[in-house]
C-alpha cells in the first residue's frame, strides 16, 4: 500500500488504496470517503480563511492552506463524479489551542476558527461529520486508511509531541470510526 505524509498545504485525492499520515496542531485535517469506490481525500489546513473575496482557483498558488478554498475543492472533486452528500464519509481533526496560557487571545483561536469554518462548509454542502477528535491542547497524529476509511489517532502531548510524531508505528493510536 502506498504511503503518503502529508506537511501543512498538502491535499491528498485518489482511488488507489493508501496510507495517509499528518500531524495536527492548530491546523486541521479532513478526511472524505466513498465506500463504494474507495475513493478518498485528505487535506492539512492551516488557517480558515484566505481573505479573498472569491474562491481560490487552480492558479491560486496558496489554495491548499485555507480551509475556505480547500474544503469545497475537496467536496467539488466528489460531486463532480456524481456522489451525493450522503454518501460520503467526513472525519475532522486538529484545531488545538496550542500555545501557552500567556499567548494571545486571537493566536490561541486560530484552532477554533478552522473547526468552525470546516463545519460551516459541511453544513452548507449537507455533509455530516461521521467522526472529529477537535479541540483540546494538544497535538495529533493522524493515520487515513483509504483502503477501508478508518481513521488511527494519537494524541501527542506538548511535552514529547515531536519524539512521538517521528515514529510511524501505531501504537496507542486509537481507532475513530463515531
Amino acid at each position: 500500500m502506498k504511503s503518503v505524509y502529508l506537511k501543512p498545504a498538502e491535499y491528498y485525492f485518489g482511488d488507489q488504496p493508501a496510507r495517509i499520515t499528518t500531524v495536527l496542531g492548530s491546523c486541521v485535517a479532513l478526511s472524505l470517503y466513498y465506500p463504494r469506490s474507495g475513493l478518498a481525500a485528505m487535506c492539512h489546513a492551516l488557517a480558515s480563511d484566505c481573505g479573498n473575496a472569491t474562491s481560490c482557483q487552480k492558479k491560486c498558488a496558496n489554495r491548499y492552506r485555507y480551509v475556505s478554498c480547500m474544503i469545497p475543492a475537496m467536496i467539488h472533486s466528489f460531486y463532480s463524479r456524481g456522489i451525493k452528500p450522503e454518501d460520503i464519509e467526513a472525519k475532522l481533526f486538529g484545531g488545538a489551542a496550542m500555545l501557552d496560557a500567556d499567548s494571545s487571545r486571537i493566536s490561541r483561536g486560530v484552532g477554533a476558527l478552522n473547526v468552525k469554518a470546516v463545519q460551516e462548509i459541511l453544513r452548507k454542502n449537507n455533509l455530516k461529520i461521521k467522526a472529529s477528535d477537535i479541540g483540546g491542547r494538544f497535538g495529533r497524529k493522524i493515520i487515513f486508511d483509504t483502503r477501508t476509511g478508518e481513521v488511527l489517532l494519537k494524541r501527542l502531548h506538548p511535552a514529547n509531541w515531536r519524539s512521538q510524531a517521528v515514529t510511524n508505528r501505531c501504537d496507542n493510536h486509537i481507532l475513530v470510526n463515531r
